[in-house]
């Protein structure tokens, strides 16, 4: 099958969405909603709920896909819509704060949301043995490292 990221990108609406398999892969291991956030297309994303917590052919769920691109309005859209999904690892045990970059000035941004369990997140050790904790005081600025340990309650 032949993907069109152009045509993708510019879907505005459920019946142009529904032309796409919405609960299967489209290629490959390719959701929809997998090229959705590639071609950051949020407005199409808000029109369905989607299985954002399959894996890619790159084994990243949506939340880590989102991540990896530093695309912090799809991010938090996501984090917004689907709370409860946000804890789900890869098969590298690794969630979506192994794939953000935590010197970034927006970092900080996704800590607001109260619906998420910030702690857990940032403790769990991928099969590599690293945390998003451990990337943060590697990495991070000291402004972010900061401001997590001032927002987050870490045991």
């Amino acid at each position: 099958m032949k993907i069109n990221l152009l045509k993708i990108g510019k879907i505005k609406n459920l019946s142009e969405l529904k032309k796409y398999d919405l609960k299967s892969p489209i290629f490959l291991n390719n959701y929809l909603f997998h090229y959705l956030i590639l071609t950051n297309n949020l407005n199409a994303l808000k029109l369905y709920d989607f299985p954002v917590e399959k894996e890619n052919d790159e084994n990243l769920n949506g939340f880590q896909l989102a991540s990896k691109y530093e695309n912090y309005k799809l991010l938090n859209y996501l984090l917004e819509k689907y709370p409860k999904k946000t804890s789900i690892e890869n098969s590298n045990n690794e969630n979506f704060l192994h794939y953000l970059s935590s010197d970034s000035k927006n970092y900080n941004s996704l800590f607001k949301n109260k619906k998420i369990k910030w702690s857990s997140l940032l403790q769990k050790y991928s099969k590599d043995k690293i945390s998003p904790l451990d990337i943060l005081f590697n990495s991070g600025s000291l402004e972010n490292i900061l401001e997590v340990v001032r927002k987050i309650k870490i045991k």
